[in-house]
């Protein structure tokens, strides 16, 4: 911005991000459908959680005893996933879906949460829609994100990196022990 501000004769200022609040049609993509490229199927398999993880996430989340909508993408993910949760005692109405639109979600007013790897555009569709947020980063801009969101914006709490084992995996008693003191519980 600077930049510009110094090459342009007119005031610059930022704007955007613009998610659009107005329009929240289902969105075109859809990453559980077949795609006419092979370079979408490619797009979608970007930068996976391991199965360690995502068995911790999961029994974490049956123990906290809270409802909630995990948008888990590819088939056997989710499958695995139902596998982990059928023998727990998990809230009746908790749903593991491939797909989900996100923005709509996130703006109903039934959310109150957000578990997120804070994916630059998943956390500003939670700033918009004001939902707190447990954020879990992976890599590359998400760690730098998630300080953002937990120690600059406040609006979230961190699984942070001494909460890993040796193996870097977030434990299940991590997970269960934030989400009661947190919004999540009001749901």
């Amino acid at each position: 911005m600077d930049a510009l501000r110094q090459e342009l004769p007119y005031p610059v200022f930022s704007v955007g991000p613009c998610i659009p609040y107005t329009s929240l049609q289902a969105a075109e993509h859809h990453a559980g459908r077949e795609e006419e490229e092979p370079y979408m199927a490619w797009l979608d398999s970007f930068l996976s959680v391991s199965n360690a993880q995502l068995d911790e996430i999961a029994i974490g989340l049956a123990e906290s005893k809270v409802r909630f909508l995990w948008v888990l993408r590819g088939d056997a993910a989710c499958s695995g996933v139902r596998d982990i949760l059928r023998g727990r005692d998990v809230a009746s109405d908790s749903m593991v879906v491939p797909w989900s639109d996100q923005l709509k979600v996130m703006c109903h007013p039934s959310v109150s949460g957000f578990f997120t790897h804070c994916g630059m555009n998943s956390t500003l569709e939670a700033v918009h829609a004001g939902v707190p947020m447990l954020t879990l980063p992976i890599a590359f801009d998400q760690p730098i994100v998630s300080q953002l969101v937990v120690d600059e914006w406040k609006i979230g709490y961190g699984l942070k990196e001494k909460a890993r084992d040796e193996d870097g995996v977030v434990r299940r008693e991590e997970i269960t022990a934030w989400i009661p003191i947190s919004p999540y519980a009001s749901t």
